[in-house]
């Protein structure tokens, strides 16, 4: 497993794994893959690239981030980020990533979100095994699915006086995927760990540990294989 305080150095190190990869071809697709890839971010409020220069890169976490927390589901909201998403829709110009949606504004069977029935939980048992957020779930499981959610589940434990969370996904590309996701969920872990102080006063932050079977990257980023992220 890779550990390290800062994402930018985990990029690097995940790039560098990546490179080694031989060639192999997924749907006609060019890729390199590593499985079963997992890493510790011991500081999740280090979870971007050190190039502050990068101005798309910047721009666009902060306008997926927004997008996410509004709670739609509306395609042509995606897409005026990114034309990435467009691949994405389904047949009524739906999209079912939105970790927002799925974190904070889809309702539990208590009518609560799931961010707040984790933050319940964890009141009520500090040591509790069941603060889970699912984000893939039966419900996108249709046939021609363009958006099958990557990530499976969030996970919080609390021990030794630190709130940790888990992240496990089925597939995550490097470039379009990761650098950008591990941002909001490093937020989400963020903001429970501030749910959660009033309660735990003395609670700290602990680390993010990611997971992914998958661990990809497509031809056309062949190029930042290198040991200096781009």
């Amino acid at each position: 497993m890779i550990r390290e305080k800062s994402f930018e150095k985990i990029y690097v190190k995940l790039l560098a794994e990546l490179k080694k990869q031989k060639i192999v071809g997924v749907r006609g697709f060019e890729t390199k893959e590593l499985i079963n890839t997992q890493f510790e971010l011991k500081d999740p409020f280090d979870c971007t690239l050190d190039d502050s220069k990068d101005y798309k890169y910047w721009k666009y976490i902060v306008k997926e981030i927004l997008v996410f927390l509004s709670g739609t589901l509306d395609a042509s909201e995606f897409i005026k980020i990114s034309s990435f998403w467009n691949k994405c829709k389904d047949d009524f110009g739906k999209i079912n990533s939105n970790y927002g949606y799925l974190v904070f504004h889809k309702k539990t069977p208590q009518n609560i979100s799931q961010f707040e029935w984790v933050s319940n939980n964890l009141k009520n048992d500090m040591f509790s095994r069941q603060a889970i957020i699912n984000l893939n779930s039966i419900e996108h499981k249709y046939k021609d699915n363009n958006d099958l959610v990557c990530t499976i589940f969030l996970q919080f434990i609390i021990r030794d006086n630190k709130i940790d969370m888990y992240g496990f996904m089925r597939s995550n590309d490097l470039i379009f995927g990761l650098r950008y996701d591990i941002v909001f969920f490093c937020f989400i872990q963020i903001m429970m760990w501030i749910s959660l102080k009033n309660k735990y006063k003395d609670l700290r932050l602990g680390s993010y540990y990611h997971y992914a079977t998958s661990l990809h990257i497509y031809s056309q980023h062949f190029k930042l294989l290198s040991n200096k992220p781009q």
